[in-house]
């Protein structure tokens, strides 16, 4: 308790920004990047290198594709990421949820990523998902197009 009241912080690991989000958003650049961040993980702790190279197979994947202007398998490949990280973790792409898993799950799963690294990780891609959703939605000036059928502009 000393040392907090002297230091008025504690020592642990947080989920803070680190990824500089390109401008103009490319996908394929972000994926780049959340990659070389999460490389660096096993380092810390928070990531089983051997785990570590099966999700960066799936990441250089999704980004290749991206690249290539198919984002059909790129969305695949983010979702079997995402797959990954599930069966690591229960709920972890549940914000609202901190909980954490049963005990039976802990006994069961080997754990090769931190909870807090799979949730940070889980967000990002889905991050990147949505933006490229959005950008469906957008002409080439990234104005939003007015559909007839859509009952919002109605």
């Amino acid at each position: 308790m000393e040392k907090l009241r002297q230091n008025d912080f504690i020592t642990r690991p947080a989920a803070v920004p680190a990824i500089a989000v390109p401008n103009p958003f490319d996908a394929a650049l972000l994926l780049d990047r959340i990659r070389t961040e999460m490389n660096t993980w096993p380092g810390k702790q928070l990531l089983d290198p051997a785990f570590a190279a099966q999700l960066d197979r799936y990441l250089v994947s999704a980004a290749e594709a991206y690249r290539l202007n198919n984002p059909k398998v790129a969305k695949e490949h983010i979702h079997t990421l995402r797959k990954m990280l599930a069966k690591e973790h229960h709920h972890v792409d549940n914000d609202d949820a901190d909980d954490e898993d049963t005990e039976e799950h802990k006994r069961v799963t080997r754990r090769s990523i931190d909870r807090l690294a799979a949730r940070v990780l889980d967000f990002d891609l889905r991050y990147v998902l949505k933006r490229m959703e959005q950008g469906h939605d957008k002409d080439g000036r990234g104005n939003d197009e007015h559909r007839k059928d859509d009952p919002r502009k109605r």
